[in-house]
């Protein structure tokens, strides 16, 4: 899928001045870096409620 563009839904826990975010890694430029959870947007039928792995990094 390259050259277009990715839909996603973000979300943002928040606890007074703080967020809930999760850990990445940026193999090119060997970098981590974090973001508030989420993930890509799947459409149909078919598709999930939530973001693959938001529920799991909620428990």
């Amino acid at each position: 899928m390259p050259n277009q563009i990715r839909p996603l839904a973000i979300c943002l826990f928040r606890d007074g001045g703080r967020i809930l975010v999760g850990e990445g890694n940026d193999p090119v430029k060997r970098e981590t870096f974090y973001r508030p959870l989420g993930g890509g947007i799947e459409f149909g039928p078919d598709a999930p409620l939530y973001p693959d792995g938001l529920l799991d990094a909620l428990k």
